[in-house]
Parts: C-alpha cells; structure tokens; sequence
C-alpha cells in the first residue's frame, strides 16, 4: 500500500514540476546566438519581407535583425518571420565536389582496365564519362548542398 502511494505521489510530483515545452523565445534566442557565432562572415540566403529573396554576407546578429553586407552597403532585416536561414556553398565546397568528380572519372577508367583486357576508345571515353557524372552527381549532392539553418523558436518533438 505504502509503495502505491509513493509511486503516485512521485507520478503527481513529475507532473507539477515537469516542462511541457521549452519557451519558444528562449530557444529562438538561443539558435540565433549560436547563428552568429558560428556564421558571421559567411554568405548567407534567405527570403526576406515581401518574399524577397536575399543574399550577403552576414555581419552581425542582433536581437530584432539580422546585418547583412551586400558588398557595399550594410542592411538591417528583421528576423521575426523568417524560420530558416541557407548558407550558400563557398569554393571550398566546389573544389571537393569537383575533386570527387574527378576521382569518379579516374574510378570508371580503372574499373574498364580491371574488367576487360582489351578495349576500345569508345569504352574508355564512355567509362570515364559515366564515372565522371556519378562522381559529379555523388559531389554535388554531397558537398555542394545549401545548408539550411533553422532559426525559428519551435521546438520539435
């Protein structure tokens, strides 16, 4: 008896102290803290009021707008209606994803040597190009993606 009454009143006690939700502000202020730390001087794209779509390097995050640098002047956006933020791909990401393609070119040139012993130069071209666009395709969905930054305060699950 006395060990059903502890578990209710220990099931009653989690109920009263739970959190049902983290503060939606709380969360937005969070990821926009983080946002800036983490991205200022990054080119970043997102669609601004009247679904304009904008693009520039981020300089700075405040608690009502984003600063962004259009590489002359600096321009205030304010982040209230706006849930998500992509960062654009920079040359890093192009050079890997070229890279890849380039070592799926030589990967299907390699496969043909290793399969036939003798072959044609349409094999060798056709191998090298199928290699060259897998590899294209693999680095480009891979790398080159947008990355897409969620700064709205809501909270999943």
């Amino acid at each position: 008896m006395t060990l059903k009454i502890i578990f209710i009143a220990i099931v009653f006690m989690s109920l009263i102290f739970s959190q049902t939700a983290l503060r939606s502000e709380s969360v937005k202020i969070t990821r926009l803290e983080n946002f800036k730390n983490n991205y200022s001087g990054k080119t970043i794209r997102f669609v601004g009021p009247g679904k304009m779509e904008v693009q520039g390097e981020l300089v700075t995050v405040t608690p009502e707008s984003f600063i962004v640098s259009d590489g002359i002047n600096h321009n205030l956006f304010s982040h209230n209606n706006i849930d998500y933020v992509l960062i654009v791909p920079q040359k890093a990401e192009f050079f890997l994803a070229t890279s890849v393609s380039v070592f799926g070119g030589a990967i299907g040139y390699l496969t043909l040597i290793v399969s036939k012993e003798s072959f044609s130069d349409q094999h060798e071209k056709v191998f090298t190009f199928v290699g060259a666009t897998l590899g294209a395709l693999l680095g480009r969905n891979t790398f080159y993606k947008p990355l897409k930054i969620d700064i709205s305060g809501k909270t999943y699950g």
